[in-house]
């Protein structure tokens, strides 16, 4: 858990470098982005750094060595992108853990205040934190 530091959403982050390479015949031109992503936004720059480095990376004596290094290493950041959770994942287990929390919260306070307690404890979103607070208040109602 933590704060992508592209796009500022909290949930689940990897930190990840994705290397693009412009070979330029006698010289080269490499960027990097480097940080803690989120999952849409590591595979943004995976997407973004792999597809220009394939067209473009080759042309010159360096970059003709390079240029597979940075794809391989690309690659290996978005595998571990992909194998992390999913925020709704997350963000659903975290408020089944705050079950007990939320029902004191909503005995004590009205229900626009629990549900940005929930979302900034948790990091879900306010539509999950109310759909989560609805299921809770109907079992609650049925038991």
């Amino acid at each position: 858990m933590g704060q992508c530091q592209n796009c500022g959403q909290r949930g689940p982050v990897v930190h990840a470098t994705y290397r693009q390479n412009t070979g330029m015949l006698v010289m080269r031109q490499a960027r990097t982005w480097e940080g803690h992503f989120c999952r849409s936004c590591s595979t943004s720059f995976f997407w973004k750094s792999t597809i220009h480095t394939f067209f473009l990376g080759w042309w010159g004596t360096i970059s003709l060595i390079l240029t597979p290094i940075f794809i391989i290493g690309n690659i290996a950041n978005v595998v571990k992108t992909l194998a992390m959770p999913k925020v709704e994942q997350v963000s659903r287990g975290a408020l089944a853990g705050k079950r007990e929390y939320a029902l004191a919260l909503l005995a004590t306070k009205n229900r626009a205040t629990v549900i940005d307690v929930l979302a900034k404890d948790t990091g879900a979103p306010p539509d999950d934190v109310e759909a989560f607070l609805n299921e809770i208040e109907q079992s609650r109602a049925a038991g």
